[in-house]
């Protein structure tokens, strides 16, 4: 009887020590939970899709209207395509004008005046800026240079023999031509007393104003008679002045 209660003594110390150990996958009372109760760490996913490798390709698109305006100061619009025609515009800072045509080159741009309206004039590509479509721009080759404006003057513009008997002395005939690009001219002086003088051609690299100049010995009548500088070639035109004779 001894032994056998000492038997069952024994057992139940074992059970009482077996369960007061954890057993495995049981948290015991009181114990941190194993998953966070709060709020996630957060995660480094962008708010918006990462870029692409490859960048975004320009517009290709080109405006239908071809323009060009001044790259840094006002520039001159010319009668043609280069520095020895006249200047009959300008382009300002800030302003375009719509390209019309191009010299062979394409280093002048032929435009619309801007500062006159139904008018045209070439700028310098050089001195320039464009944007639009260059590669239709029809060639236009520069225009015909003319005349613009001349001159007469008498030295002297009176003449006087006592007594109405000569010679008189000559009178010189001073005269001034300006075209508006290179070109050639021909001249020549009419007078009212002894008809035309003879032909002349004076060449122009450039636009500008040259002299024209010859001498002539009045007849000997009184009276007021005019002079005329007429040019023949490239285009017509004439100036006039006028003497007198007295005696």
């Amino acid at each position: 009887m001894r032994n056998r209660r000492s038997t069952l003594l024994f057992l139940a110390a074992a059970l009482a020590v077996a369960c007061s150990c954890p057993l495995a996958g049981v948290t015991p009372p009181g114990a941190p939970s194993a998953t966070p109760t709060g709020p996630s760490a957060p995660f480094d996913t962008p708010t918006s899709p990462p870029p692409s490798a490859a960048p975004t390709p320009a517009p290709t698109g080109t405006p239908t209207i071809p323009i060009a305006w001044p790259k840094s100061v006002a520039v001159n619009c010319r009668l043609g395509p280069d520095t020895v025609w006249v200047t009959t515009s300008g382009l300002n800072l800030g302003q375009t004008a719509e390209i019309t045509g191009k010299n062979s080159d394409a280093s002048w741009w032929y435009v619309k005046d801007p500062q006159n309206p139904g008018s045209y004039c070439w700028v310098s590509a050089g001195v320039t800026n464009t944007a639009g479509n260059l590669a239709t721009l029809a060639i236009i080759g520069p225009p015909d240079a003319e005349v613009t404006d001349v001159t007469v003057k008498l030295i002297p513009n009176s003449v006087h023999v006592g007594g109405c008997v000569g010679p008189l002395q000559p009178i010189s005939l001073k005269g001034t031509i300006t075209v508006n690009g290179p070109v050639k001219v021909k001249w020549h002086f009419e007078t009212q007393q002894g008809g035309s003088l003879p032909e002349h051609a004076t060449n122009f690299d450039a636009f500008g104003t040259k002299n024209a100049n010859e001498d002539y010995t009045p007849i000997l009548t009184p009276g007021n008679y005019w002079v005329r500088l007429v040019i023949t070639s490239p285009n017509s035109l004439v100036g006039e002045a006028k003497y007198k004779v007295t005696c």
